[in-house]
């Protein structure tokens, strides 16, 4: 049997999933993730199609109404309906990475950061209602944890008039334009457990229709 259009779709996806986990984050990061997206969202565009040929494409039809209502119920598959949505509509503005710490006086401190808005050697941050922003090397380093903190504390110690003292705490990946938040240590699982999810919806249809895909 050939392989489906929307398994192609799926390879695909994991593609890009593989390049995430190995790229750059500061500078390769959002590109990735945004194909990535797109690639997923595409799958059940595809599966929809290969439901277009079958004989009984009202059996189809049926099954696939229930089968979005399984993944519409999961957090991640709306998670990345939107992501999707705003990535191809609006650009690669989500995730934003958000930093946590504590300033001089132990009030808490919120740094936003949007990575389309980075510039080659400038990293820019959101702040208090303003931007501001600082030269650096920002391709330089492989290790995240490494890149954001010693970026980010050094942009801290030159611009003391906009933030002052402040002490780390912890970064996140903002994922919604309701501040919506997973650490960074979840957003690859999170990725890998959007496509099992997916893999979920091929399965179901090829043991649904495995006569009918025969045929095609």
């Amino acid at each position: 049997m050939n392989r489906l259009w929307a398994e192609d779709k799926l390879q695909e996806a994991e593609f890009f999933l593989k390049h995430l986990k190995l790229c750059n984050p500061v500078n390769e990061m959002r590109y990735y993730f945004s194909a990535f997206c797109s690639a997923c969202r595409s799958v059940t565009f595809a599966l929809q199609k290969e439901g277009s040929n079958l004989l009984d494409k009202q059996s189809f039809d049926e099954w696939y109404k229930n089968e979005q209502i399984r993944l519409g119920a999961i957090p991640t598959a709306k998670m990345f309906v939107n992501f999707r949505n705003v990535t191809q509509k609006e650009g690669n503005r989500l995730p934003l990475l958000r930093f946590e710490g504590i300033d001089e006086n132990e009030n808490q401190v919120i740094i936003d950061w949007d990575l389309s808005k980075q510039e080659d050697g400038m990293v820019k941050l959101e702040f208090d209602n303003r931007t501001i922003s600082q030269g650096f090397d920002v391709t330089s380093s492989d290790e995240i944890e490494t890149l954001l903190m010693v970026e980010l504390e050094a942009m801290i110690q030159v611009i003391p008039e906009l933030i002052g003292k402040m002490e780390l705490k912890k970064y996140k990946w903002v994922i919604d334009d309701k501040g919506q938040t997973i650490s960074t240590e979840e957003f690859i699982p999170t990725c890998e457990s959007y496509l099992i999810e997916l893999k979920t919806t091929m399965r179901n249809f090829k043991n649904r229709f495995e006569n009918q895909i025969l045929k095609l």
